[in-house]
């Protein structure tokens, strides 16, 4: 059957139809009306059958860039398409499939991609309708042109796909929440890849929390103090502690804005991880703060090996005097004076420069304690016992007391002589005459707890944290009323730490103070004198507590 065939087929079915309604009409009139419409719609016509074009009007001609319809008519209609279409189906297959839509239902709208005759895809929309003729399948399909609608599709596609990566790669936290008034953050709408990973939560978790959650009092405090001003400036950038969902907490700055979106007000929250950076300034911060206690160390450290000195040459020169007059006006009694007043600030010199290479040698873990096992009990009741005299002469009364008679352990003996004899100078420096000093030690099974408690002027409570510190004094001017290098209490609690032990400090001001020694009980295999290295010499008791109380035995002179 031709076309034309078939207009007459269709003006004659037509025709019986108003024949039954009005008695009858003219059915060339109505054959050349659907040829007009055909014919002059401004959509592109094709009739197609078994798959074939066999007409089409003159919009379709100019629609696929030909100049006549015998041109087109000897493609099929998938031979007017890429190979490929959108979906990733090949046209010939894509264009069976509508097909059998169209004949399924008798029409069928799709959207598809045609090549003119210069090669240039067309998006079309198309509509197929099927046109059942003496048992034969004969269908229409309408083309319009819907390039330039795609091309804005695309671009708002495309558009919307840079945002989305934008918002998912970006380097910071995003979220989208929305707001519940003077009452706070509402929930999350939207959060990025990064807020996932860095907070640990999957996007479904997230999507059912609040940004209160993500945050403890940190957040509960900007949103009291900053809701007001976000809602009424549409701004807010604060910095808070985000706690992610294993408990670690991320610091961070927040740059918070509220739009509308679909009528309602949201909050766009850019979060910027900033912990390293304020570890950075922390660090820094610490870093100056340790160089400026150097220099005040340094400072102290020369007026500490100065003023011995000036005091030996002192006393040096005086003996040169006497010795230049004449030895009638030199008797025994004042050279012993002068060399007790030498001897001492010798001392003074040699703690100082003992303190210093030990606490060198400790950093560079070249320190040693040769711990043998001894009775901690004996030991320090001995060492006490041992300042007794100095102590009392100051009119400050000293006392030992324990719970147990014996109790040993593994110990260096000369080590913590040195941690007693630190403690109690530092207890006898510090407490008035009239005042007491203690010494308890109290054994807990497992640990033994020596104490060393005094009377005197006390800790301030914010200085308790950083008297164990390097360098640290509680008093740091050159004129303070006791001497000190700032380095006593540091080494102190690094020779109890090479024990295995603890110390701690409890003060209050006015009232004294007690330092406290926790030490493992536990034992050591016996070392004989040749473990020992040969040819050490070991300094007298007395000595060493001359050194120890070097800078606050008062000799009488």
């Amino acid at each position: 059957m031709n076309i034309k065939d078939m207009y007459q087929k269709v003006g004659n079915l037509n025709e019986e139809i108003q024949n039954q309604e009005d008695g009858g009409k003219d059915t060339n009139i109505h054959n050349w009306l659907y040829k007009m419409a055909f014919e002059k719609s401004p959509d592109a016509m094709l009739m197609l059958e078994d798959h074939r074009i066999i007409d089409c009007n003159e919009s379709a001609v100019r629609y696929f860039g030909y100049d006549t319809k015998r041109e087109l008519l000897k493609y099929m209609p998938y031979e007017l398409s890429p190979v490929i279409q959108p979906d990733g189906k090949p046209s010939m297959v894509k264009a069976l499939e509508m097909i059998i839509q169209a004949e399924k239902n008798g029409n069928h709208r799709f959207e598809w991609v045609h090549k003119n005759k210069m090669g240039q895809s067309i998006f079309t929309e198309v509509v197929l309708t099927l046109f059942p003729i003496e048992n034969r399948s004969v269908m229409s399909a309408s083309l319009r042109d819907i390039t330039e609608n795609n091309k804005a599709r695309l671009a708002l596609v495309a558009s919307e796909q840079k945002y989305k990566q934008l918002f998912h790669n970006a380097n910071d936290m995003i979220f989208l929440h929305a707001t519940n008034g003077d009452k706070g953050p509402g929930k999350i709408i939207e959060a990025n890849d990064i807020a996932c990973m860095k907070l640990g939560y999957s996007r479904e978790e997230l999507l059912k929390m609040t940004p209160r959650e993500l945050n403890t009092e940190n957040m509960k405090k900007f949103v009291s103090r900053n809701t007001e001003k976000l809602l009424k400036e549409r701004y807010a950038t604060f910095e808070t502690v985000l706690e992610a969902k294993e408990g670690d907490k991320i610091s961070v700055e927040i740059n918070a804005h509220v739009f509308n979106m679909q009528g309602k007000d949201v909050v766009l929250s850019v979060v910027r991880d900033i912990t390293e950076r304020k570890e950075t300034m922390k660090l820094l911060g610490e870093t100056i703060a340790y160089d400026k206690l150097k220099t005040e160390f340094f400072a102290n450290i020369s007026h500490e090996l100065r003023t011995p000195l000036n005091v030996m040459f002192g006393t040096l020169q005086l003996l040169e005097l006497y010795l230049q007059k004449g030895n009638e006006t030199m008797n025994t009694r004042d050279i012993e004076r002068h060399v007790k007043r030498m001897k001492q600030n010798g001392y003074r010199l040699l703690r100082l420069v003992n303190n210093l290479i030990d606490i060198t040698k400790i950093d560079s873990g070249y320190y040693e304690v040769n711990l043998q096992s001894d009775d901690i009990v004996r030991l320090v009741e001995n060492i006490t016992l041992s300042v007794a005299e100095y102590v009392e002469s100051k009119g400050i009364s000293l006392e030992f007391d324990t719970d147990i008679e014996e109790k040993v352990l593994a110990c260096d003996p000369d080590t913590l002589e040195r941690v007693m004899l630190n403690l109690l100078a530092n207890a006898m420096k510090f407490t008035n005459p009239g005042g007491m000093i203690k010494v308890n030690v109290h054994d807990k099974a497992e640990h033994i707890v020596i104490t060393v408690s005094d009377t005197g002027i006390g800790i301030p409570k914010e200085k308790l944290n950083s008297i164990f510190e390097r360098f640290r004094q509680v008093d740091k001017s050159l004129t303070r009323s006791h001497e000190g290098s700032g380095i006593g209490l540091s080494l102190v609690r690094s020779l109890v730490e090479l024990h295995g032990g603890t110390i701690t400090v409890e003060s209050v001001v006015g009232k004294g103070s007690s330092f406290i020694i926790t030490l493992p009980v536990k034992s050591v295999k016996d070392k004989t004198q040749e473990d020992h290295p040969i040819g050490t010499e070991k300094q007298s008791k007395i000595e060493r507590i001359h050194v120890e109380f070097s800078d606050i035995y008062s000799i009488n002179i």
